[in-house]
């Protein structure tokens, strides 16, 4: 099971990877990193031609790279979290636990946590929970102020993560679903 798992998270990393050169991008705070490592994926040097056949190709150094690399993603509901530096997750501060080896995925901040992405493959997610909130706000009795500001806060926050998907991914790149 295991080792389903482990090709299932490299297949999809390879696939934001074929979407990154297609021009989307992930999106959330920790999505400059995850740029940042298929960009240097796509910069590394290529072994010259005649190259000895000892040498790793280019297409087996990447596929290793990110099988490394898909070995730090944990599949949340609303979000990738790229787990590979304990010390950043917000999730392991908020239970307690910082010296943990595994995210706490169900104390997952992911607006904030800078381990965190998304991808149209959430936005669906993001969207229901918009259109939630708007109808918590639209039932709720104008008495509670306290609430309806918290819920206010909570929409535009939500709101915000649905733009900076939108605007990380133009129209054209196939989004896939599982």
């Amino acid at each position: 099971m295991a080792r389903e798992e482990e090709q299932r998270t490299l297949e999809l990393l390879t696939r934001e990877h074929e979407r990154y050169r297609a021009g989307a991008r992930p999106a959330g705070p920790g999505a400059r990193g995850l740029a940042n490592f298929f960009a240097a994926l796509d910069t590394a040097p290529k072994p010259p031609s005649g190259t000895p056949a000892n040498v790793i190709d280019n297409d087996q150094r990447v596929r290793a790279m990110l099988a490394r690399r898909a070995k730090t993603l944990h599949l949340g509901a609303a979000n990738y979290c790229w787990f590979s530096d304990p010390a950043q997750a917000l999730c392991l501060k908020t239970a307690g636990t910082p010296q943990a080896e595994q995210p706490v995925l169900g104390l997952c901040e992911a607006t904030r946590c800078p381990q965190s992405t998304f991808h149209p493959v959430h936005r669906a997610i993001w969207q229901d929970a918009a259109e939630q909130h708007e109808r918590f706000l639209s039932d709720l009795p104008r008495s509670r102020t306290v609430e309806r500001r918290r819920l206010e806060q909570e929409l535009l926050r939500v709101k915000e993560v649905l733009s900076r998907i939108d605007e990380a991914n133009p129209e054209g790149i196939a989004a896939w679903d599982d």
